[in-house]
């Protein structure tokens, strides 16, 4: 065997400092293995931030009210019923359109407390008279209603519609 081409094991080497003991492992990554270490934990940092941003978008189930809470449909009752509301608490001859109009948003603000209530009358508060009745003659629709005082009144009148 020619000494150049392999190498015995004579004891520790002077220039290693590992006292002799070799290892399978390079000594010198070079480039190449410290841009593979990275970009590893580039990976699994970027999928653990995928991961963890995707579960907390998950969505939660819609939340049920709770048993004191206003429902929809009651807050649905309050709107088309609220010229009963007014009339009881203002008795006496009916005011200008302008002052119906503020009045019935005054009463609807204190009263209606359920999320959807609150988002249909901000909705409704945006149109003008004939749109609201259209709006408000839906929304008993859907929810399973015949008639709304209120839409009736609106879409003969036109004049006290909800204001903002």
């Amino acid at each position: 065997m020619s000494e150049g081409r392999h190498r015995r094991f004579t004891g520790p080497d002077r220039n290693s400092g590992d006292g002799g003991v070799t290892s399978s492992r390079p000594k010198d990554f070079g480039s190449h293995g410290s841009k593979l270490a990275m970009t590893s934990s580039r990976s699994f940092a970027y999928c653990f931030s995928l991961v963890s941003l995707l579960a907390c978008a998950a969505k939660e189930p819609a939340a049920q009210p709770s048993a004191g809470a206003q429902t929809f449909e009651q807050a649905l009752g309050l709107i088309c019923n609220v010229d009963d509301l007014r009339k009881s608490a203002e008795p006496g001859e009916e005011a200008d359109a302008m002052a119906v109009g503020r009045e019935r948003t005054r009463i609807l603000n204190e009263r209606v407390e359920s999320p959807d209530g609150i988002y249909l009358l901000t909705m409704l508060s945006v149109k003008g008279g004939k749109e609201q009745a259209a709006l408000l003659r839906k929304e008993v629709t859907a929810a399973g209603g015949q008639h709304c005082k209120l839409a009736e009144a609106l879409e003969a009148e036109e004049l006290g519609a909800l204001s903002p």
